[in-house]
């Protein structure tokens, strides 16, 4: 248990300083590393690879949750990010306890919330 939690805090440091470095286009570029890891994530085969995945996405949500958007209202950017974080933390529980069927599961959940804040943003 501990190599996976070393492993887990190792891998979602270095997630992070990529985020970081990616400059202006931070918000797209996240974006772009949490569809990724959603879309990983249903293709896991293991309930641990499945969780890195739903870790992945959460760190990079709470990474630009105070980043600042341009032509999108912000109070409803704001309330996405923080569903979506806690929706990713709730799918991460799940799998834990009860299994990566049950993870996947709650992770359409996870896509319908992102498709209906990508809807009231405008967001192609």
């Amino acid at each position: 248990m501990r190599k996976i939690i070393i492993s887990t805090l190792t891998a979602a440091t270095l997630f992070l300083s990529h985020i970081v470095m990616a400059g202006s286009d931070n918000v797209e570029h996240t974006m772009k590393l949490m569809n990724k890891s959603y879309r990983a994530a249903l293709k896991e085969e293991d309930v641990t690879s499945f969780r890195k995945d739903m870790q992945h996405l959460k760190v990079a949500a709470e990474s630009i949750l105070n980043s600042q958007v341009e032509g999108y209202d912000r109070e409803t950017y704001v309330a996405g990010i923080s569903l979506l974080i806690d929706e990713a933390a709730a799918v991460d529980n799940i799998a834990e306890k009860e299994g990566l069927d049950a993870g996947k599961i709650a992770a359409q959940k996870l896509g319908s919330l992102m498709r209906k804040y990508h809807d009231k943003l405008g967001v192609d």
